[in-house]
């Protein structure tokens, strides 16, 4: 009985849950492509600051400092940071460089807006070594609460203990041109 309604209604209920499947498996599917889209210009916007000369010389000058002023490095960063030195000021300027590069990646990450293997590669940038072992001794003489959290995310995150930067320069502070 072609002409009878109630025949027809089960076949529109199922021709519309079928067209509802196929609507949620491509909005899945858009949505994927658009968060690796996203994941991708984050990788190349933190690509694109890491690969800066700004951060070369800011990591630059954070490996110098710790060398030149040996294991009291960081106390001795403090004093002459409150007495304005130049050269303590112009390390001031790469830690907080270097610690808001690395602390973004933390934070993002935390807040699932990076994803976990693309946190993991940024975790392992040579330079994170410096934000271990120079960035965080220097903040904790500030005497400020800063934020241990974003340390803590990245050493979960890292494979070792990182690359190393290379030795290949004589220890100075480099200065910003302007």
């Amino acid at each position: 009985m072609a002409g009878n309604p109630s025949d027809v209604i089960p076949w529109i209920m199922l021709a519309s849950v079928g067209v509802a499947c196929v609507s949620a498996f491509f909005s899945g599917r858009s949505s994927k492509v658009s968060a690796n889209a996203a994941q991708a210009t984050l990788y190349l916007e933190f690509q694109e600051q890491y690969a800066d000369h700004m951060m070369w010389r800011d990591l630059r000058n954070l490996r110098s400092w710790k060398e030149l002023h040996g294991a009291d490095f960081a106390n001795k960063w403090a004093k002459l940071y409150e007495q304005n030195d130049t050269d303590a000021l112009e390390v001031d300027k790469s830690r907080r460089r270097v610690s808001h590069f690395f602390g973004a990646i933390a934070d993002l990450y935390k807040d699932r807006l990076l994803s976990e293997p693309l946190a993991r590669r940024f975790a392992n940038y040579s330079g994170a070594d410096l934000w271990f072992d120079v960035v965080e001794p220097l903040e904790e003489e500030l005497g400020r609460d800063y934020d241990k959290s974003q340390f803590v995310t990245l050493r979960k995150l890292r494979d070792s203990s990182g690359r190393q930067q290379p030795r290949w320069f004589k220890p100075e502070i480099k200065r910003q041109s302007s």
